[in-house]
């Protein structure tokens, strides 16, 4: 192996584990490290300069700036954290166009389970004997319910996909 497709997949090793990471943080504390996106997003220049292929790297770029740019006007409509947006764009930052379809279509399609399974578990909490942890739920206007959910589980998912992809392509290229 050489130091080239060393550092390839240290890179891709290091993304799918801080998505890991930023996953269960988002779990555990409804929140994901500034370090843990500016770590994805720092590993990507090595993944590019070490990569057996051309990676194409403004698109890259591109599309994190782009999922940047629209996340926070999601965000300021109050209707995703902004954890969750800077960690989808570094993700995006390492989808680029080639794989960004992956990413939002396995985001969305775990965001939904994962909706689900916290809209079932609202349900069972209410069932004395069901000893399940409440999901976090606000009260507005003392008629809105809203639940938090830690997106960033999904957005892993997306992710760890994406990284999957990649890690089949290097050794596809190799």
């Amino acid at each position: 192996m050489t130091l080239s497709s060393l550092a390839t997949y240290l890179g891709l090793f290091g993304f799918f584990s801080l998505s890991l990471a930023c996953a269960v943080t988002d779990a555990q504390r409804l929140k994901i490290p500034n370090s843990f996106t500016l770590l994805i997003a720092l590993l990507y220049p090595i993944f590019v300069m070490s990569a057996p292929f051309p990676v194409d790297w403004i698109s890259g770029l591109a599309v994190g700036a782009g999922i940047l740019a629209i996340g926070f006007l999601i965000f300021a409509g109050g209707l995703i954290g902004a954890g969750d947006v800077k960690f989808l764009a570094a993700a995006g930052l390492w989808a680029g166009l080639a794989h960004l379809s992956t990413l939002i279509l396995v985001t969305a399609i775990a965001g939904g389970v994962l909706g689900l399974g916290y809209l079932v578990a609202d349900r069972l909490r209410r069932i004395p004997w069901m000893p399940l942890p409440p999901p976090e739920i606000t009260e507005k206007d003392g008629k809105k319910r809203m639940i938090f959910l830690p997106y960033g589980i999904a957005i892993c998912a997306g992710a760890v996909t994406v990284a999957y992809r990649l890690t089949l392509e290097v050794g596809l290229a190799q």
